[in-house]
């Protein structure tokens, strides 16, 4: 019982400095995050931080894990609750390229820049990736079944390149090129439209 308690206390610490080095990367952004903005927003010690991960670069990992973890079932959540699959597409592109980017937006994109230096993010960005393309090929393929999608080409391929598009209009989005949230959905429900 006391283990369990331990195991119980443990991953709730975990789940505390995982959440402020979100808050801390989505407020200063990821190249200007340090082990003590997080201590400091979580309310702990480096050291104590340092008790539960191996270090500032695990908390990094997990900090995007979680992020894009929560994310994918925010819009899995959402597609499977839409009637019917046009819907379910409108909705899988307005989540993907919101009027107002999230935090969990910021943080994932961010995360990229992670690559070069910390190569460990690389899987999670790869199953993060997985899992997006695995919402599109749905919807994609629940149109099909329905009758109401007639894809010209093959389903992943489409879904691959929507969330291509999703992510080069976000990075425009949050790189401030001129572009908005609804030009971005329209360009994407074009392509959509058309394949």
């Amino acid at each position: 019982m006391a283990r369990h308690r331990e195991q119980v206390n443990v991953e709730r610490q975990r789940d505390r400095i995982v959440s402020a080095a979100t808050n801390v990367i989505a407020r200063d952004g990821l190249q200007a995050t340090r082990l003590r903005q997080v201590a400091i927003e979580a309310g702990l010690s480096t050291g104590s931080i340092l008790y539960y991960f191996g270090g500032f670069d695990e908390v990094l990992v997990a900090a995007v894990h979680a992020v894009g973890a929560e994310y994918c079932t925010g819009r899995q959540e959402r597609i499977d609750g839409e009637p019917d699959p046009r819907s379910a597409l409108h909705a899988l592109v307005s989540l993907g390229i919101p009027d107002s980017l999230s935090d969990a937006v910021r943080v994932l994109y961010q995360a990229s820049s992670l690559i070069g230096l910390h190569p460990e993010v690389v899987p999670v960005l790869a199953e993060l990736n997985e899992r997006q393309l695995d919402l599109y090929s749905q919807v994609i393929e629940r149109g099909v079944a329905s009758g109401d999608f007639e894809p010209t080409t093959q389903t992943r391929v489409i879904a691959r390149t929507a969330l291509a598009l999703e992510d080069a209009f976000t990075l425009y989005l949050l790189s401030g090129y001129g572009l908005n949230a609804v030009s971005a959905r329209a360009h994407i429900h074009c392509y959509l439209d058309d394949a």
